[in-house]
């Protein structure tokens, strides 16, 4: 059976528990502000390499366009080839001036198609430079961040080491703590930004710096109680110092 916990061997307790959830809580903001360093970086990597995919893909579909473009510019060419020879044939002269406007307009359509296409593969060009130069930058700097993973892996694993160390020695304190105490604390602790029990000082809480009624303040002096903040609902202590004070405050009035 266990034994029964004094009032001031409780508040003891959950202290030295609020100290230690206190460092596991510091712990484990550092460790998860890698963890997020570590997604962020994960996909500035996934982006650069979506982004780098989709402009080589639009360069393989400008490929493919290009190759169909100088098929059709050949069969230009061809039917140029062609009305040529059959314009050295031609006898009549009505004919012969149907044959030459359809040459003109092939040759036309020919220049504007040379034409397009330099100007395409010269765009082609600055395009395949610019993903080369992306490629070269995504490379250096994938081999940066392996670098900048692995070591932050290996911090964050320090640190899950740490808070199960941590964990590990808060157990020692949590037995010391009455069951309903103990529910109350991490419940206060959890909406009070980590802190659950506070010291009264010069007569204030120093959680949230709010006068303690004098009447609760001799009641907390007892030790006999765990008395709560009337303004943060955190559980209440005084230190020894602050108690011996106290006393000494009490024997001067009475000596004079």
């Amino acid at each position: 059976m266990k034994e029964a916990t004094s009032t001031w061997d409780t508040i003891v307790a959950l202290r030295a528990l609020q100290d230690i959830d206190n460092q596991a809580r510091i712990v484990a903001e550092e460790r998860d502000r890698l963890r997020a360093r570590l997604a962020q970086l994960e996909d500035a990597l996934d982006r650069g390499q979506e982004d780098l995919e989709n402009r080589q893909r639009k360069i393989s579909d400008a490929e493919v366009w290009y190759k169909e473009q100088q098929e059709l510019l050949k069969a230009e060419k061809d039917k140029v080839s062609k009305l040529k020879a059959k314009l050295a044939t031609v006898t009549k002269s009505k004919e012969y001036m149907a044959i030459q406007r359809e040459l003109e307009m092939h040759r036309q359509s020919i220049n504007d198609k040379e034409e397009e296409l330099a100007r395409f593969t010269e765009a082609l060009e600055s395009h395949r430079s610019a993903v080369s130069e992306e490629d070269g930058r995504l490379t250096d700097l994938r081999n940066e961040a392996g670098e900048e993973q692995s070591a932050t892996k290996k911090s964050i694993t320090s640190f899950d080491k740490q808070i199960a160390s941590i964990n590990s020695d808060r157990v020692q304190y949590t037995e010391q703590v009455p069951a309903d105490i103990l529910r109350r604390y991490e419940r206060v602790k959890s909406r009070r930004e980590g802190i659950a029990i506070c010291e009264v000082h010069e007569g204030r809480c120093k959680g949230c710096n709010m006068t303690i009624p004098p009447q609760l303040f001799n009641v907390i002096l007892r030790r006999d109680s765990l008395e709560i903040c009337p303004s943060c609902n955190r559980y209440l202590y005084v230190g020894v110092a602050a108690e011996e004070n106290e006393s000494e405050e009490a024997e001067a009035t009475v000596s004079a």
